[in-house]
């Protein structure tokens, strides 16, 4: 097993102490191929490792690394040596010197609201909420360096730290997702450093039923009544289109409790044993949606004149999803 060490910058491989490389390319020679092997840069390089695996009768592989590895990041000429394993058998490449002549050392990330007061993020926080997003990042020897930014051409740092502002924006959202990492990741010198905040653009906050007249409905309805299958929120978009081009409806689905139907005495908190009743698409006002329903009386096992139907609903409205409490309706 050979391990030939070529450099990105010419340097590597050619004698003990090389010139500083800007990154390596490593490619291993077996005499016979098999499952895999792995590579290692070694000497404090604990987070670097990639597994070669070995196929198609072909008994070389090469791998490139970017010179990013935490472990050993500090300013100035750091040795290193790359080991190859292959089961009991082991290769090393002579010995390389990568150079660190600035780095970032950390970002750290605040939002200011709509009132322009910064704040650091808890959580999902919400997207109407985030005027512009406030990096700060923390580096050695940035001062007129190049510095990378995520969604940003390089630039020269203007200090050691600096500030950068970035506006998230909604299109960034993935299709009917509510919620969305923005990540930041400022790069210089083979270093990198990121920050990272969620926002979220809708939340379904509660649904309920309620009378026609709107005040909370709960326990015992009479049969026949009028009532409303209710579901609260915030961001949500407002239905538009037209018969079957609607788009952004709420799905509404009425269950009927039925516990019976679950014969097998053993209990199944993964299987809904329930009566489906109905299902409805309900436009979508100001996050806030309403089904109109009457009450009936549909149990399959009536009991004299004691009998009474328990009936919830379940609420589907982009990628959030509620459950209501229940409301009971009696036979007669």
């Amino acid at each position: 097993m050979v391990v030939v060490l070529a450099s990105g910058c010419g340097a590597g491989g050619a004698g003990p102490t090389p010139p500083p490389a800007t990154f390596e390319t490593f490619t291993l020679t077996l005499e016979e191929p098999d499952a895999g092997v792995e590579l290692r840069a070694l000497d404090r390089v604990s987070d670097y490792s990639v597994d070669l695996p070995l196929a198609d009768d072909r008994s070389q592989r090469t791998a490139r690394w970017s010179g990013v590895a935490r472990s050993i990041e500090r300013i100035g000429v750091i040795r290193l040596q790359v080991v190859a394993t292959f089961g009991a058998l082991e290769a090393r490449s002579a010995p390389f010197t990568v150079e660190i002549t600035h780095m970032v050392n950390r970002v750290d990330l605040e939002y200011r609201d709509s009132g322009g007061v910064r704040r650091r993020p808890v959580g999902d926080t919400r997207f109407d909420t985030v005027q512009d997003v406030v990096l700060t990042a923390h580096g050695t020897n940035l001062a007129g360096r190049t510095v990378s930014v995520t969604g940003a051409a390089p630039f020269v740092a203007p200090a050691g730290d600096f500030e950068m502002i970035r506006v998230p924006a909604l299109g960034d959202f993935a299709e009917g997702r509510g919620v969305h990492q923005f990540s930041y990741e400022a790069s210089a010198g083979g270093t990198s450093r990121g920050a990272t905040i969620s926002l979220r653009r809708w939340k379904l906050e509660s649904c309920g039923w309620t009378m026609e007249d709107g005040t909370p409905a709960s326990g015992d309805v009479a049969l026949g009544a009028k009532v409303v299958m209710r579901a609260d929120g915030w961001g949500f978009p407002d239905t538009s289109g037209f018969l079957v081009f609607k788009r952004d409806q709420a799905e509404f689905k009425l269950w009927e409790r039925d516990d019976g139907q679950n014969t097998t005495n053993v209990p199944q908190p993964l299987i809904n044993n329930d009566d489906e009743v109905d299902f409805f698409k309900v436009d979508v006002m100001s996050s806030v949606a309403l089904q109109p329903w009457t009450t009936v009386f549909d149990e399959e096992v009536p009991i004299l004149n004691l009998a009474r139907a328990e009936y919830y609903f379940e609420v589907k409205l982009q990628d959030e999803r509620c459950t209501s409490g229940e409301i009971s309706v009696p036979e007669r």
